[in-house]
């Protein structure tokens, strides 16, 4: 056994942070740590391994405490019994202290992983609950959508049409987007691959003419879709303004396209958020008004 002794306290002692380490050792009372380091030499505790006393006594040095280790095993035989016996003693009691601080370190644990599991279950119900009440608002909202525009065709209108049947449409009106991406497609399965480039060339090309058709329209807002037809230049458009703002606006855009589309209608559908579509029709060469101004 090895016994642990403070011998003396130095000048540069910590004496706050060395009582505070001392009564944490199990075995040392208040009033045998206050005894003790006024009147060395304090027994600490005594352990069977040399190094655990060395651990202990390292950090008792750094506090200010000069410490000695006692080998209690190289006692002399004519030594009193009781002394001899004394640290066994004191190993039992720290080891039944050590027992008693291991059970309640233990039920310690238990009781804030029950309390951090609790918590944490309440706060994954809460966020399901809040998730469910955005969920059912979120269904529950009105969502305003635009009527949907006139004289449209759907997406997949030339999805059966041959190759003979999308060069004729496309003779007609060579800025249909659509009839070219078919068109570059039947073309690549048939293994034209030449004239598919053409094709896609061409697709990119009448792309980039609605795209610049589109950005004309700037009065009507950002959000303006347009389709180059065989009669017409058809907008769609989303923006709240007045029926006179309306007209004027479109009657700008017909001037704008006069140039490049001399012969073809100008039709602007506007969808306010409140529902209202407002509609004009102007002619070629910006003559007359066909379609007058309606509210749905």
């Amino acid at each position: 056994m090895y016994k642990l002794l403070i011998t003396e306290i130095t000048a540069q002692r910590d004496m706050q942070a060395l009582v505070k380490f001392l009564l944490k050792v199990p075995g040392l009372t208040a009033d045998e740590v206050s005894r003790g380091l006024k009147a060395p030499p304090l027994e600490v505790f005594s352990v069977e391994q040399r190094r655990q006393a060395e651990k202990i006594k390292d950090t008792l040095e750094k506090l200010g405490a000069m410490c000695q280790i006692e080998d209690t095993d190289a006692i002399p035989k004519s030594a009193n019994r009781e002394e001899i016996y004394i640290a066994p003693v004191v190993q039992k009691k720290l080891e039944k202290k050590n027992s008693g601080w291991a059970i309640w370190l233990s039920i310690f644990g238990v009781l804030i992983l029950f309390a951090a599991l609790t918590f944490y279950f309440q706060d994954t119900d809460k966020t399901k609950q809040k998730q469910k009440v955005e969920s059912t608002t979120a269904q529950k909202a009105p969502v305003a959508t635009p009527a949907p525009a006139k004289n449209t065709a759907p997406p997949e209108k030339y999805a059966k049409a041959s190759t003979p049947g999308l060069k004729q449409t496309l003779n007609k009106n060579p800025y249909d987007v659509d009839a070219w991406k078919k068109l570059t497609a039947n073309l690549e399965k048939e293994g034209d691959t030449a004239s598919a480039k053409i094709a896609k060339k061409s697709y990119d090309q009448a792309v980039k003419s609605q795209m610049i058709l589109a950005s004309l329209a700037k009065a009507f807002g950002n959000d303006s879709r347009v389709e180059i037809r065989e009669d017409a230049v058809y907008y769609r458009t989303s923006k709240d303004i007045g029926d006179r703002e309306f007209y004027y606006n479109a009657a700008v855009l017909r001037d704008s396209l006069n140039a490049k589309f001399p012969n073809k209608d100008l039709v602007v559908e506007n969808y306010t958020s409140d529902n209202k579509v407002q509609t004009v029709r102007l002619s070629a060469g910006y003559k007359s008004i066909e379609v007058p101004i309606t509210e749905d």
